[in-house]
């Protein structure tokens, strides 16, 4: 029959998915599995669904949502009451590929000094796409990353090997580590609480693993395109995880890569005309110095007033031709070796499509600079989608050029100056002109904001000696299996 499993999903509102998780643990080969369905406090049909389409599986029915980290939380106490010897989480938009379960409780027996183990995550959408085989922590960028993030499949390391995290959406662990280090902090809500959670079973003395060649799926992406509250939780729990784990860094440099990157951000905000992205940030900052956590409401953090294709619209003049190109910023030392990172069929078919929906009805013209500097390539070029104001060729001097972006590790690696282009997320767009009053603004806004990012920093804080090693000795290091 196969190693016991309890496998802990946590939802809200997603329905379809939830259906189709389910059904994916129980095509599981070589396991036996009991599912403990998490539910917080959905609107939508998903525990009637379950009723009718898994009625073997247990549903614990919150009266209130309580998050990812609440959610997992309580379904990491449920299986740890119901002994068996292995626990999985999975979100509720992942799925995992029939074998995979067994694969990954077959390494926790044979590696008796590994807490974790995760499989090869890859985009729902574009399933030989990494989303990210394990993860690690920046120590230049203060964030997180998901290892291999971008890349085909086949691109990716074959043997299993170490890493700093493991993503919540598909994470196999030991019922005894659970008892060790606990469940999953509920404070953070949603965000972080899973690298904080996986820092703790690191500093217990367990490793992380990740085999690649067990494979999920896993949806992600937001429900609304908004709301801020994902932009909130990023930047709040982003400084609550580095204060929680003060012995494991160095919390000066922490500060001050933490300010330069809310600087550069705002700058960037602004810049872009992103103005409505400002409130989520700051609002952020203040609650993460205050020490106020737990769930947030629409009412405390704003949603954007538009959309990000309507901002994008507004940054674009009627009449103009853009050169598009795109460039990646790796921004990862040789030390780092996460693999390399390349333009691809993702970052193009979501950024150049995003802007170029944003503008088809009008009178804008994109150029997709096809020269050899520019970082796409011939078969690249085929995920752009078929617009009538869209050619491919070398761009002239008349265009305006557009770089779109895609930053792996946050800014210490680039530029102090600020930059010259408006950043909203994963895209980069021309700005709108500014006129020197206005500019004046940006940059004391930007001051203002990193201003408060310092204060999150006590000097006590600041003080922690480091007397942990702050990451593994990464690069894909390969476990003797």
């Amino acid at each position: 029959m196969g190693p016991q499993i309890t496998v802990v999903v946590c939802n809200f509102n997603k329905a379809d998915y939830l259906m189709k998780a389910v059904a994916s643990v129980k095509a599981s080969r070589g396991v036996a599995c009991d599912v403990v369905v998490v539910d917080n406090a959905s609107t939508d049909d998903s525990v009637q669904r379950l009723a009718a389409e898994h009625p073997d599986v247990e549903v614990i029915c919150l009266p209130e949502n309580v998050g990812g980290s609440g959610g997992f939380g309580r379904g990491m106490h449920e299986a740890v009451r119901r002994n068996a010897p292995y626990v999985l989480l999975l979100d509720n938009d992942a799925a995992l590929a029939p074998g995979a379960l067994a694969e990954l409780a077959a390494f926790l027996e044979m590696n008796p000094q590994v807490g974790a183990v995760g499989p090869a995550v890859m985009r729902m959408d574009s399933p030989d796409n990494v989303q990210d085989v394990g993860a690690l922590l920046s120590q230049t960028g203060w964030c997180h990353m998901p290892a291999f993030a971008c890349l085909d499949i086949r691109a990716i390391p074959k043997e299993p090997f170490l890493c700093e995290y493991l993503s919540a959406c598909a994470l196999l662990t030991r019922r005894s580590v659970i008892e060790e280090v606990g469940v999953f902090a509920p404070e953070f809500f949603i965000y972080w609480d899973d690298v904080d959670w996986c820092t703790r079973v690191r500093k217990a003395g367990h490793d992380l693993a990740v085999l690649p060649s067990a494979s999920a799926w896993h949806k992600g992406g937001l429900v609304s395109s908004t709301s801020t509250l994902p932009r909130y939780y990023n930047w709040r729990n982003r400084l609550e995880f580095f204060r929680r784990h003060p012995d494991m860094w160095d919390m000066r440099a922490a500060r001050d890569g933490f300010a330069r990157d809310v600087f550069e951000t705002v700058v960037g905000y602004m810049m872009g005309g992103f103005d409505d992205l400002l409130p989520s940030l700051e609002i952020a900052l203040e609650d993460a110095r205050d020490h106020r956590l737990g769930p947030a409401t629409n009412e405390r953090v704003p949603p954007r007033t538009s959309t990000k294709r309507e901002s994008i619209k507004r940054a674009l003049t009627e009449g103009r031709t853009y050169a598009l190109r795109f460039r990646l910023e790796s921004e990862v030392s040789p030390t780092d070796a996460v693999g390399p990172c390349v333009a691809n069929h993702d970052v193009v078919a979501k950024v150049g499509a995003a802007m170029m929906n944003a503008s088809s009805r009008s009178a804008v013209q994109f150029i997709v600079d096809s020269s050899s500097s520019n970082n796409i390539s011939e078969e690249q070029l085929r995920w752009l989608p078929a617009f009538d104001n869209v050619r491919v060729g070398v761009s002239d001097a008349e265009a305006t050029p557009i770089e779109v972006h895609r930053h792996f590790l946050a800014a210490d690696a680039r530029s102090a100056a600020p930059p010259a282009i408006g950043s909203d997320s994963y895209m980069n767009v021309v700005a709108p002109e500014c006129d020197t009053q206005r500019m004046l603004f940006i940059m004391e806004t930007a001051r203002r904001l990193a201003s408060v990012a310092v204060d999150c920093f006590p000097a006590e804080l600041v003080a922690t000696p480091v007397t942990r090693a702050s990451r593994l000795l990464w690069s894909g290091k390969p476990l003797n299996t």
